[in-house]
Parts: structure tokens; sequence; C-alpha cells
């Protein structure tokens, strides 16, 4: 406060001399005036009353839109203060900042909100979905910079009297996200219930994104069999609540589509996402028996339509081209790959009522943390209130005693359609999931997971072995041996779930270290010499209801096993700790600049 007073030596003859020992009052937005004791001061008196000038004024109440649109411009006014200062008000008002933060949407670093600052222009909208970006980082300096596509902060006139006004314009992908604009002087609150906070749910223009074909686990899809679960994925924006039909045609090469009898082709809007079951019949009925045959074969090619809504914003005639529905068994692709989370954009939420019960969503997929038995399935069971430990050891064909593994995938079944645990039908919180992707080379020693798929082959085991196309670690057409739950086997077994996939985690390596010392000496060369590669192929048994399958994978191309180049097993030099350190750095941008972003430590505690 003693900026605002009037030190002793300027104190003109008729002023009343006072000390400062008032105590500091608490505002809004997180700030308090300092006292400053130990020293004289004056105010001003007239006709000797005197009047304190000292102290900030404050945002107190903002007045703005609550039904908000995506692209429009959107008007916020602070239209009421704390006033600490009223000869400073107007002057104060041009100090005022504005922010928004979004529900459900976690930013990098301790950043907690998203700073406003005027542009001249207004931007074109992202061309892609930025809050679907997995690295955190690059997410909050993907929101930062195209959330709002156009900001004017500005000091106007309204009936005499001066007020800051914000006009921004919000990007469509936050489509459905609620948004708190807050209005703050030095630091906000992030308290959605104060008065100079305005909260609203942003609606974007109707736009149909995609639409495609995808298994329970949301993966899309191209090719599935008759005892599979398929589902139709539509990825829209400002269209929650909105009821659509959905046609299903067979393609019969320009001959005439046929439309697919589906009852209850319904499904309304939930989000970002929805999924709709599409109800296969068993492959011996009739009507679908009539669509089969001739020079087209037993497979359908389907595709679908979405027919009323054709005023919306990338709409096509037809969608999902084209849909292989098989009846035939089948072993389809087997392939080395790592495993990966991402986040979930929008959980699985049934289209209405009738489909809740009559419905199963698609699957909950629990990832084991630790190794045990029974008990642990029993502690699983409890995070998900509607299912028992023992539907879900039913559900993976898992028997006494019961043995689970460390990362074993469980499929959670839903057993009353009702959402469990970790699904959030609002998106409030942010979810995961786990994808395998494909690769096509590791080291000796290396952990891999080897996928399987399969068509109409759900519930039956595959048996996996892998091979060297030219001799190195084994003998000619033997099996490698592999560590799969920390024993050393040759062969590998997993069943195929409700997808057709089966997923086996492995360690490319044998067990003991003496053994695994003998396996990297064979790919030892002298320095001038090519690195050693050892090239993998898989070969998948299983036998079906209708036949024995056996198929042979990558045999051609080969994955690629190489030595690790990494000199493991020793200490870090300084250099090496120096430039790790300074790179972890570099990803949060609030820390890494100035003059000492390159300096290793240079706070006076460290």
């Amino acid at each position: 406060m003693a900026e605002d007073l009037i030190p002793h030596s300027e104190v003109q003859e008729g002023a009343t001399i006072v000390r400062n020992t008032v105590t500091p009052e608490t505002v809004e937005n997180n700030h308090a005036s300092a006292p400053n004791a130990n020293a004289n001061f004056v105010t001003p008196v007239t006709n000797g009353t005197a009047t304190l000038q000292t102290g900030k004024n404050y945002p107190q109440k903002v007045t703005g839109p609550t039904a908000i649109k995506a692209g429009e411009k959107l008007e916020y006014v602070i239209s009421e203060y704390k006033i600490n200062n009223e000869a400073n008000l107007d002057n104060d008002k041009s100090k005022m900042r504005w922010c928004f933060y979004i529900d459900g949407v976690t930013l990098s670093g301790s950043k907690k909100h998203v700073k406003i600052k005027s542009s001249p222009n207004q931007k074109e909208d992202s061309d892609s979905n930025f809050l679907s970006i997995e690295n955190t980082v690059k997410k909050t300096q993907a929101i930062e910079s195209k959330a709002y596509l156009y900001a004017k902060t500005e000091i106007v006139e309204e009936g005499g009297t001066k007020k800051n006004k914000l006009t921004i314009v919000f990007s469509k992908w936050l489509d459905g996200k609620k948004i708190h604009v807050e209005a703050y002087r030095n630091k906000p609150d992030h308290n959605p219930n104060k008065d100079y906070v305005v909260t609203a749910t942003l609606t974007a223009k109707p736009e149909i994104l995609n639409a495609f074909w995808c298994n329970a686990k949301k993966e899309p899809i191209k090719t599935a069999g008759y005892k599979q679960d398929i589902y139709i994925c539509l990825e829209t924006l400002g269209m929650v609540k909105t009821t659509i039909p959905i046609d299903v045609y067979e393609d019969d090469y320009n001959l005439g589509n046929e439309k697919i009898k589906w009852e209850n082709n319904t499904t309304q809007i939930t989000g970002l996402r929805t999924f709709k079951k599409f109800k296969i019949p068993k492959k011996n009925n009739a009507h679908y028996k009539s669509q089969r045959g001739g020079f087209e074969g037993s497979d359908l090619e389907l595709f679908f339509k979405l027919p009323n809504q054709t005023e919306a914003k990338g709409w096509k005639s037809n969608y999902g081209k084209f849909l292989i529905l098989t009846t035939d068994e089948k072993i389809t692709k087997a392939y080395f790959a790592v495993q990966k989370e991402r986040e979930v954009l929008d959980t699985y939420t049934p289209s209405s009522t009738e489909e809740t019960t009559s419905q199963p969503t698609p699957a909950i997929i629990h990832t084991v943390k630790v190794t045990s038995n029974a008990s642990s399935l029993s502690a699983i069971a409890n995070a998900y209130p509607s299912v028992t430990w023992q539907q879900i050891a039913a559900a993976n064909n898992i028997s006494s005693p019961y043995t689970i593994s460390k990362d074993q995938q469980l499929t959670i079944p839903n057993t009353n359609g009702t959402t469990t645990a970790n699904q959030n039908t609002q998106n409030e919180e942010t979810e995961k999931e786990i994808y395998y992707e494909k690769i096509d080379k590791s080291t000796l020693g290396g952990e891999v997971h080897i996928v399987v798929e399969s068509l109409n082959l759900h519930g039956k085991e595959a048996l996996v072995k892998i091979f060297e196309k030219e001799k190195l670690l084994v003998e000619k057409d033997s099996p490698l041996p592999v560590l799969n739950a920390d024993a050393e086997v040759t062969e590998l077994k997993a069943n195929f779930d409700d997808t057709g996939k089966a997923v086996i985690k492995v360690q490319l390596r044998k067990k003991t270290d003496e053994d695994f010392k003998k396996q990297k000496k064979k790919f030892e060369v002298e320095e001038d010499k090519d690195a050693i590669v050892d090239n993998l192929y898989i070969k998948v048994t299983c036998e079906g209801d209708d036949t024995s399958h056996e198929e042979e994978f990558l045999k051609r191309k080969g994955f690629k096993v190489e030595l690790s180049k990494c000199f493991c097993n020793r200490d870090l030099t300084e250099e090496e700790v120096k430039k790790i350190i300074i790179d972890l750095r570099k990803s949060e941008t609030s820390v890494y600049k100035g003059e000492n972003k390159e300096k290793l430590f240079w706070k006076p505690n460290c």
C-alpha cells in the first residue's frame, strides 16, 4: 500500500501524520494488500476528514453467454468490481486479464488454464482433433494455439462507464466441453462458483467427421466373421441427442444393392464417438442365405448409409465400404507388436434404454498389475460392481487354480448393460485404453507381444511357435525358445477373444543369464563387419469347428532381431546426465527459457 500514500517528507502544513497499521484486506483472485510496517505516511485531508487512497481493484462479476456455439463471436464483460481504490478504478480496468479452462482436459505440468491473448485476425479451425494428441506437452501447446480462433480484449464505453470486454471465438473441437471463462488481475482462482467466472457448454455446428465399422474394442475393421460382435462407429460434432437411422446394404456389384433387414436400426448420438451394435443373424438365416452364393461366393460386402443427415456437414452417400462378412474360419494375421496406451476421447454409451437391456456394451479390458490367483480376481471384481470374480474367470476361460499373470489382459463382462468402473459417460476424467502397434524389428532380450488375428475362431486356442529363417540360435526347423510368464518355452498358447485376437507377451531370450550370454556371442562380429541380424517368422495352428488351421506369417520378409547397441550396466557420464536433464527441461516450455535454460542447476538451493 506504501506506493499509494504520501511519505512524511512530502507532507504540507495542515496535514495529519498517520502510521500505517491497517490490516491487509483479502480480496478475490487470491490477492491481499501487503502491510508496510515501521514507516510513517500521511493521507491528504479535506476539512479535517482523511480519505484513504490505497489498494487494488479486482473483478467481482462477469456477464457472458450461457449457451455458446463454435465459430461465433462471444462477448464477456466485467460488469462489477471489488473496489479498494475508487480513484484508480478506470485505470485498473485495463489491468484485468482473461483465461479459460475446460472440464476433463488435463494440461501439462502445473498449468490449469489457458491465457487468452488478443489476435488481429480470425484463424481457420484446425483440420484435426488436437484433443486427441497423446503427448500431454504437445496437446497443451495445441490447445493454447488452436482452442480459440480469435480473441480481443478492449476497454469500451457504455452509458458513460468504461468496461473491460472480451470477444472470443472457440474451436469446433471443444464441442460438448464445459468451458469456464474467468476474469482476473494477478492470477485466476479456477473456481467456477465465483461470479467472475462464466461457465457454458460449447456446441459445434452439426458435422459428420467419420463413420466406420469396428470391433468390440473400438478398433476399425474391414473383415469380420459371423461369430464376432460388430459395431458401427459414428464420429460427429454438434449432434448430441440426435436420433439417426442407419441403413445397411450388401453390395451386388452394381446389379442393385440390397438392403439388409435390421430391426431397431436407429441410434442416438452421445458424443464425439457413438457406437451402434450391428445385429448379425445366424449364418443359416434364410434372408442372409438368399444374399450369398452364386458368383459372389458366401461372403457379404457391407456398407451403410445415414439417410436423414444430408444437411450435416461432411455427409456422404455411403460409409464403411466395404466390410467383408464371412462364414469361413480363418487365421488372417500374425505379427510382433509393442503395447501402448492412449486416452479414450469418448466412452461407450448405449443408444437407448431398449439397447441397454438387450445389447452388451463393448468389452472392458483390464490389465493385471500383479501375478496372483483367485484372490486377485476377487479384487479386480470389486472395481466392477456388476461383475463377480467367477464371471470374469468364465469370460476369460480361466479354471482352477485360477492363476493369472502380470500384464495379462482380462475381458470384463458387462452383465447388466450399464456403465461400469472406468467408464465415464460424460468424459469428465480421462480413461486409458491399451492397443498394439506393429513393429518390424527388436533386440535380443527385448520384450514384445505376438498378436494373432482370426475370423470365426472365437474362444479357440491358438498354438504359436517362432522360427528362424536362417540357422543362428537354434537348429534348422527347430522352434526358438523365448520367455513367457518367466518360463522358457518353445510353444505359446492363447485363446482368441471376442474381437478374434490372441495376444501373447514374450521376451526374446533364454531364461538363464549364462544361456543369454551364449546367445549374444553368436551376434558378435569384428569391428569392420556388418551386424548380424536374425530373421524370425511365426507359425500358428488352431483346431476350429470346421477344420484344422495352420498358417505361417512373416516368412518372406522376416522380423529382424539384432544385438542391442546400448552399453548397459555402467555409470552414466556427467555429460550424459546433463543432457538428460536439459532434454527433460525442454519438454516443459515454462521452465526452459531465459539465460539459464542451458545451465544444469542455477537456483541458490541447488
